[in-house]
């Protein structure tokens, strides 16, 4: 009986994990999804303002996107978003985060980024995804507004809104 309820328990904390993880990741691109990305948000602020290390958060979105749903079909279009997804993780440290924020807005946390750093990661990043949208056959652009904070910002609100709206 003990063996039996050692087993039990040990497959529902898996299941539980498994449940823990899945609430925080986007299901198609399987990066962060915004409710997550929002977390490792304040809590990048919060190690900011005891740090005095700068903190960058970029915002990206995918120009034309409808037109790939539209005349490719939505299951390109879904590849689309994993294709991009797996070229901004890839293209990140691991102490950085990307989190799909909705539809085909994509957001990182650069930590411990400054301006000119993250000016020519974006720059290569903007290369890397022409790269790859071209490769597929995918005519699409980004747009992509970035915010560098030296001193942190009072709120996760005001820091990605400013980034959402350099994007614009």
């Amino acid at each position: 009986t003990f063996m039996a309820l050692v087993a039990l328990l040990g497959a529902l904390q898996a299941r539980l994990a498994h449940e823990q993880q899945a609430a925080r990741t986007d299901p198609l691109t399987a990066v962060s999804n915004r409710r997550s990305f929002e977390e490792f948000a304040g809590i990048e602020l919060e190690r900011a303002r005891r740090s005095g290390r700068p903190l960058t958060v970029a915002y990206l979105d995918v120009d034309h996107f409808k037109r790939v749903n539209d005349q490719q079909g939505h299951a390109r279009g879904d590849a689309l978003l994993a294709t991009l997804a797996a070229t901004l993780r890839g293209a990140t440290r691991a102490i950085d985060v990307v989190g799909r924020l909705g539809g085909d807005e994509f957001g990182m946390l650069l930590v411990e980024t400054d301006g000119p750093t993250a000016q020519t990661l974006l720059h290569r990043l903007r290369d890397t995804l022409a790269a790859a949208m071209a490769e597929n056959g995918w005519r699409v652009t980004f747009s992509i507004g970035a915010a560098t904070y030296l001193t942190p910002p009072r709120s996760v609100d005001d820091m990605m809104g400013r980034a959402d709206q350099l994007m614009y």
